[in-house]
């Protein structure tokens, strides 16, 4: 797709291993692709390698606000792979992305941190309303889109089980963040 002027969006087969020349662009943005990444510097370090020197590169991604316990990754693990069959990616702090950024050459990075909303002061009425309708709705398009009736029912079952044992435990450490850096 290209709007007017220089900015087109482009999709890929493989973010380890982008179509594109060395400094080819000016801006390199993604959106939600790190959390289901687990060697998020090499796709940081690809992500910077096609950015013109002094450009910039722009993420937007699920952070873990505080260490979350090792104990609520098994928790998620033991309800989720079964149905799945991938494990529960671990999710970065604020620290751990800043680090990753430094190593991979990108400079000048500046953040924006935020919770969920559920952790706002309208937190009954947003917990009760805005997040289950996000995750449901998420989970419906998914559901709706996949053919396989096995995998249907898994859908509807995790919806189910994260609703009822994990959201509110989960929402405590999880956040968000946009990332924008410059590479030099």
């Amino acid at each position: 797709m290209k709007l007017k002027g220089n900015v087109e969006f482009l999709k890929v087969d493989s973010i380890f291993d982008l179509p594109f020349e060395n400094e080819t662009f000016d801006v390199v943005v993604s959106e939600s692709v790190f959390s289901y990444i687990k060697n998020k510097e090499e796709v940081l370090k690809e992500l910077n390698r096609v950015t013109k020197k002094n450009g910039c590169i722009g993420i937007n991604e699920d952070i873990i606000l505080e260490e979350m316990p090792d104990e609520l990754y098994q928790k998620f693990d033991r309800i989720f792979y079964p149905l799945f069959k991938f494990e529960i990616i671990k999710l970065l702090t604020l620290p751990q992305w800043l680090n990753i950024f430094k190593r991979c050459g990108i400079n000048n990075v500046e953040y924006s941190v935020n919770k969920l909303p559920s952790f706002s002061p309208l937190d009954g009425f947003v917990e009760v309303l805005y997040f289950p309708f996000v995750v449901k709705t998420w989970l419906k398009i998914i559901y709706l889109s996949t053919i396989n009736a096995e995998l249907r029912k898994r859908f509807l079952l995790f919806a189910d089980i994260f609703d009822k044992e994990l959201k509110k435990e989960y929402l405590r450490y999880h956040g968000f963040c946009i990332f924008v850096g410059k590479k030099t």
